[in-house]
């Protein structure tokens, strides 16, 4: 769901931290910053610079993209260059990604008439329950989450490889108990 700049900036200023996605129709990826249409990130903090009467004034936007990274890449543009003087390079492999994590997005928050939708709400439990659990999980890394799972999965179903003793089976146990864990929370959050 496309949201208003100026309604994001208010959900943002009431305490909510939502994940956003860069929309077609936005201009942000023609500013200086790593964000380009079709990525995602979390708003964690936005400010105000100007008077709320100046026509430059704007909304600076703190989009968490560290978390998305893997996700993002295929959104990535390659406009950096590298040694050979050819733009190939993404923002990352130029050096340029924030080193916290966080990019900040400078937007107007009006338009004459109109209120602009440079971002919309991503439902991360639309997207995918497991980009949910992600967020909760409080992992820095979404491919490592997954991986975790897709091993957890696979020790489940297949076994460890382990010889059948004592340890093996505490393992099993585990992986089982996890599994059973992270559906109770789903259930339990939503």
């Amino acid at each position: 769901m496309k949201i208003s700049n100026r309604k994001l900036f208010d959900m943002v200023v009431g305490g909510q931290k939502p994940v956003v996605r860069i929309t077609k129709e936005s201009n942000i990826p023609d500013l200086d910053c790593c964000f380009t249409n079709g990525m995602i990130g979390q708003i964690v903090d936005v400010d105000t610079h100007g008077k709320s009467n100046d026509p430059d004034m704007c909304y600076e936007f703190k989009l968490r993209e560290d978390k998305f990274r893997e996700f993002n890449k295929p959104y990535m543009d390659t406009n950096y260059f590298d040694d050979s003087r050819i733009p190939q390079l993404n923002y990352i492999q130029a050096g340029w990604a924030p080193r916290n994590g966080i990019e900040s997005v400078f937007v107007m928050p009006q338009s004459g008439e109109t209120d602009p939708a440079d971002f919309e709400l991503v439902d991360v439990d639309e997207e995918s329950e497991f980009l949910s659990e992600f967020l909760e999980s409080g992992e820095s890394s979404y491919v490592k989450f997954l991986e975790s799972l897709l091993k957890d999965f696979k020790d489940l179903l297949f076994g460890n490889n382990e010889d059948d003793d004592a340890e093996a089976w505490e393992n099993q146990r585990e992986v089982m108990f996890n599994a059973w864990k992270r559906k109770q929370n789903k259930e339990t959050n939503g």
